[in-house]
C-alpha cells in the first residue's frame, strides 16, 4: 500500500441561467431606440456590417473566378 495520497477533484456545477422576471423585460422596439441612442454602438454594428458584406462578397467572386479558371461546369 503507498502512503501518498490522491488528489480529489471536484467537478464544478454550472450555475443554472435565472430568468429576468417580466416587469424587467423591454420589448424589441424599446432595444432598438436604445441601441439607436447610442452612436458608438450603432457605428461599430454598421462598420461590422459592411466588413461582413463586401468579406461575402469577395468570397463569392473568388469562386466564381475558380470555377471560371477551372471550367468547372455546374448542373
Amino acid at each position: 500500500m503507498s502512503t501518498e495520497q490522491k488528489e480529489i477533484t471536484v467537478k464544478k456545477t454550472r450555475k443554472p441561467r435565472t430568468r429576468k422576471p417580466v416587469s424587467e423585460l423591454i420589448t424589441p422596439k424599446q432595444a432598438q431606440a436604445n441601441y439607436r441612442a447610442d452612436p458608438e454602438k450603432l457605428a461599430k454594428a454598421r462598420a461590422c456590417n459592411r466588413a461582413c458584406y463586401y468579406k461575402r462578397k469577395a468570397k463569392i467572386q473568388a469562386m466564381e473566378k475558380y470555377i471560371k479558371d477551372n471550367n468547372i461546369a455546374i448542373y
